[in-house]
């Protein structure tokens, strides 16, 4: 179903720098993700020092909104050096 909002989850390998100082050297495309995506109801970042992992997960309105949203920032992300990442999807009822 299209309409059906969809949680993606979204994580990649990381070596740091991590908290305050992660903030800081990312919050210019972390702005551009909280405000860019065409039904993006809410996004959480994720860090997890000890895995050595950091991501976001995101609920969008629909599938295409997801589809449409990862099409635009993945190729953001690995110019940031965050590549090979894991995404995960889920259908919310």
């Amino acid at each position: 179903m299209e309409h059906q909002r969809q949680l993606v989850h979204i994580s990649f390998p990381h070596t740091g720098p991590w908290g305050e100082e992660m903030t800081e050297k990312f919050v210019a495309h972390g702005e551009s993700w909280l405000c860019g995506g065409r039904g993006l109801l809410w996004k959480v970042w994720t860090q997890n020092r000890y895995a050595g992992r950091v991501g976001a997960t995101c609920l969008f309105d629909s599938n295409s909104a997801a589809n449409e949203y990862l099409g635009n920032q993945l190729p953001k992300l690995r110019q940031l050096g965050l590549s090979t990442p894991h995404i995960e999807r889920y259908n919310c009822v």
